[in-house]
């Protein structure tokens, strides 16, 4: 305890982290990198094993052995595909079904396409319950195909169909099932999964699907086999497994296909690679086989996105994996069958229908190096931790780095506390009345400050570097707000959430910061007085260009009543600036004994209008602003600035320009920064009407405190990039 009221120890402390915190982040990561590349190899994981015992495989004795049946009913399918190529076979396949003696049912489902010209699409999944004899329909074994022809970009599924078929009529002569089969066949692929999911469970993941209810189901599904098999031969299989939030699929289920498909001679793969090194010997050609599969597995997931069928069984806490067939283009010969296939299937039903219970004893969290090893999250862990540790350090050399006034918009996070629990205190009409205190007293202020700080000599010193000036404001408040409007037209594709991407647009068209990009050039050593210069110009010629920009962009939606917005904006921006300027002129001697105290008040009223903003935000019970829009919005902030800054950095370092190296640096922050001090308050004028102003307002709450992390992250780089530069062209000018 002595130790943490040290003061003397925290200030070593800090100083330590302050000086070498560039050392720690790279020893860190490299450290993290070397760490987890060694759990590779086989010598340092672990080599697979069944926890559950009562999955027995091995006692399992496989029956299936249909002979000519199952070519002749592949056959008869695909004749009756291409007969009806447009849709499924569904009379077909019911009639085989329920001459089986099983209970077959149909899913009607819709989906309602936001993007083009047919708004509607309609689907039909099959499913058919194969009855436990003995027990109550309690629990139940789903095994699935999604149906795809010939006109299909996947390879077709006829054979998994037929196999299914088969399978039903080996089933249905043993008495000796303890849950129900479920073989379901779905159409448009992962729709039609989602679709027959949410009917089983009776639940609506989705505002675009909507799934009719099923006419019966089973219950407790504890394991799903995906089929995608496409003709009676093929080379090997690859097992395809996902999940959500680094927890996969229980790992025995895993472990009993790759299993059964060995005690059945089919070669097997996982992520397209086999298992060719299984000895525990370090060798440079098993770690990088190892390497590369668990490295595609963890990409895979990275994403985030179902590959087949099986990932979106996770969400329902189901146990799934896909079965693919493969065929080998370079053999000419497929040397496995769909009755090898058909056995492995038996068996791994066999053997779900032993557990007692749901999927408990093996790993959820882990990594497949190959088929046949395993990293636990144990190992895994640690070498993550460290990668992650920099952006601890960073945090914690930010922290210490800047100042109160340099962060002048951090947002108080109790405020958006006690605005979440009590929004009623800042809503419209509550006790703060921001219709009043805010629309015409806190931007009004904020504004009158701004003109009041402002010198008129900062528009005088460096007039003629109008090369520099000229590329900045042109970069800034034209090249900019045309970038995103293409950039957002991309983004559109994946994201489209109108109301943020608005946001964006109107973030391009905000002027530079006064502060943050000053105090990084400084901190850099660039040309300082070009950036004040610049600060302080696009500071006026925000408030012109700005709205101008923001009706150019929007006047055709009718978002903003043109000239009861030049009307607002000239009483509470042009006009306090203007008298602030002329305040300065007679008290202007007092500012420097009262920059700290103006500073503090416009800061709090900055935080007044954020806080009211929030206030009114949940008070209106925004559904739209979720976790997911925050995640989304920053990830899309981050990539946007990387690329302003990469694009500004390539303009500016053109031979044509001859801008020296301190000019760049300055280019580089006053070019790519927006303000939030005067931005905020601009976007309250024009957009405070709007019932979604907080998501149009968002992506500048991200941009602002992003663009002075990564700012603070380039420093050193630049710094480097500046010296070196500086080094060449002393020797280029003494040559």
């Amino acid at each position: 305890m002595g130790l943490l009221n040290d003061s003397k120890s925290q200030k070593k402390m800090s100083a330590i982290l302050v000086r070498h915190s560039q050392k720690l982040i790279a020893l860190s990561f490299l450290c993290g990198i070397i760490w987890f590349a060694i759990l590779a190899s086989d010598v340092f994981n672990n080599k697979t094993y069944f926890s559950e015992n009562a999955l027995l495989p091995g006692l399992v004795v496989r029956e299936f052995n249909p002979r000519s049946s199952l070519s002749r009913l592949l056959e008869a399918l695909k004749e009756e595909a291409s007969a009806h190529p447009s849709y499924i076979p569904s009379a077909w396949i019911q009639g085989h079904f329920r001459q089986l003696g099983l209970d077959v049912y149909q899913n009607n489902f819709t989906v309602q396409y936001p993007f083009g010209s047919k708004p509607v699409y309609r689907g039909n999944n099959l499913y058919a319950i194969l009855r436990a004899p003995k027990v109550a329909s309690t629990e139940a074994i789903v095994i699935t195909t999604p149906y795809r022809d010939y006109d299909s970009i996947h390879d077709n599924t006829l054979a998994s169909i037929a196999l299914m078929i088969e399978l039903a009529q080996t089933f249905r002569k043993h008495a000796y099932w303890s849950k129900d089969i479920i073989f379901l066949v779905t159409e448009h692929e992962n729709i039609g999964f989602q679709a027959w999911l949410d009917a089983y469970h009776d639940v609506s993941t989705s505002d675009y699907i909507m799934s009719e209810k099923l006419q019966s189901t089973s219950g407790l599904i504890q394991g799903v086999i995906n089929l995608e098999l496409s003709d009676f031969y093929f080379s090997h299989i690859d097992i395809k497994i996902e999940g959500l939030h680094g927890q996969l699929p229980n790992l025995d289920l895993f472990n009993l296909a790759v299993e059964l498909c060995i005690r059945e001679e089919i070669p097997t793969s996982f992520q397209s690679q086999f298992n060719y090194f299984p000895s525990k010997v370090l060798t440079w050609k098993s770690w990088l086989h190892n390497y590369i599969t668990m490295s595609r597995m963890i990409l895979l997931q990275a994403t985030g996105l179902p590959s087949g069928g099986h990932g979106l069984f996770h969400r329902f806490g189901i146990q799934a994996l896909t079965v693919k067939s493969i065929h080998e283009k370079r053999s000419n010969k497929d040397s496995v069958t769909l009755i090898q296939m058909g056995r492995v299937l038996e068996g791994t039903v066999r053997s779900l229908n032993n557990l007692l219970e749901k999927f408990h004893q093996s790993f959820f969290f882990y990594l497949l190096p190959s088929a046949r090893s395993y990293v636990s999250i144990g190992l895994y862990i640690p070498p993550f931790a460290l990668i992650a540790l920099p952006v601890l350090i960073k945090a914690l050399y930010l922290y210490l780095n800047i100042q109160a006034s340099e962060s002048n918009t951090q947002i108080c996070p109790r405020g958006i506390f006690l605005a979440y629990a009590y929004p009623e205190i800042g809503a419209k009409g509550g006790i703060l009345k921001p219709e009043i205190s805010v629309k015409y007293g806190a931007i009004f202020l904020i504004f009158f400050i701004s003109g009041f700080s402002l010198q008129s000599k900062e528009l005088v010193a460096a007039t003629y570097q109008f090369r520099v000036h000229l590329f900045i404001q042109g970069f800034s408040l034209l090249f900019i707000p045309l970038f995103v409007q293409i950039f957002i037209q991309l983004i559109e594709q994946f994201y489209p959430n109108s109301n943020i991407l608005t946001g964006f647009i109107t973030m391009s068209c905000m002027p530079p910061p006064v502060s943050s990009a000053v105090l990084l050039t400084k901190k850099v050593g660039g040309n300082e007085a070009a950036a004040v210069f610049n600060s302080a110009l696009g500071s006026l010629l925000g408030l012109l260009i700005t709205p101008a920009l923001l009706y150019l962009f929007f006047n055709g939606t009718g978002d903003v009543p043109v000239w009861s917005a030049i009307l607002q904006l000239s009483l509470t921006v042009v006009f306090p600036v203007i008298i602030g300027q002329a305040s300065r002129k007679i008290i202007g001697h007092s500012l420097p004994k009262r920059k700290k105290l103006l500073s503090v008040i416009g800061n709090f009223l900055l935080l007044l209008i954020i806080y009211t903003t929030f206030c009114d935000t949940f008070s209106n019970h925004n559904e739209a602003f979720t976790l997911s829009t925050v995640i989304i919005t920053t990830i899309i902030v981050v990539l946007l600035q990387f690329i302003l800054l990469g694009l500004a950095f390539y303009m500016s370092t053109l031979f044509f320009f001859h801008f020296t190296p301190e000019d760049i640096v300055a280019i580089l922050f006053c070019s790519t920064h927006k303000s939030l001090t005067l931005g905020f308050p601009m976007l309250k004028v024009l957009y405070s009407n709007q019932a979604q102003f907080i998501l149009i307002s968002f992506p500048l709450l991200v941009y602002h405190p992003m663009q002075i992390l990564i700012g603070s992250f380039l420093v050193p780089f630049l710094q480097k990039w500046m010296q070196n530069k500086t080094k060449f062209n002393s020797k280029l000018h003494f040559v």
